[in-house]
């Protein structure tokens, strides 16, 4: 489950910074990316599809949670920028109860 992009960023001494909880999980997901086979989009538009399982029934937004994903799949080089998305589709479902929670992602060509 990605953090909210509330919780991404950092700002200090001026700088904003990538948080320390948001490095971790985009290494968490990272490595729960590699092996996993894909055709590069490039710079077609794209759709994606999100299942979010969160970790207990606490309140969230599901466009704060949505930011980091896109971010990750271009910094994997799933497509060049995140504004090639011409849809996405979000959709929250039932706690998985793991302590992390967790996000599916599908991207198709538009």
């Amino acid at each position: 489950m990605p953090p909210s992009v509330n919780a991404c960023y950092r700002s200090v001494g001026g700088r904003t910074i990538l948080s320390k909880g948001y490095r971790a999980w985009r290494e968490r997901a990272i490595e729960a990316a590699q092996g996993v086979s894909y055709d590069r989009a490039g710079d077609r538009p794209v759709s994606v599809f999100v299942r979010l399982y969160p970790d207990s029934r606490r309140r969230y937004d599901i466009d704060n949670r949505t930011k980091p994903i896109l971010d990750l799949l271009e910094h994997l080089g799933v497509f060049d920028n995140d504004s090639q998305v011409e849809r996405l589709h979000i959709r929250k479902h039932e706690p998985v109860g793991t302590g992390n929670g967790r996000a599916d992602v599908v991207v198709t060509w538009a």
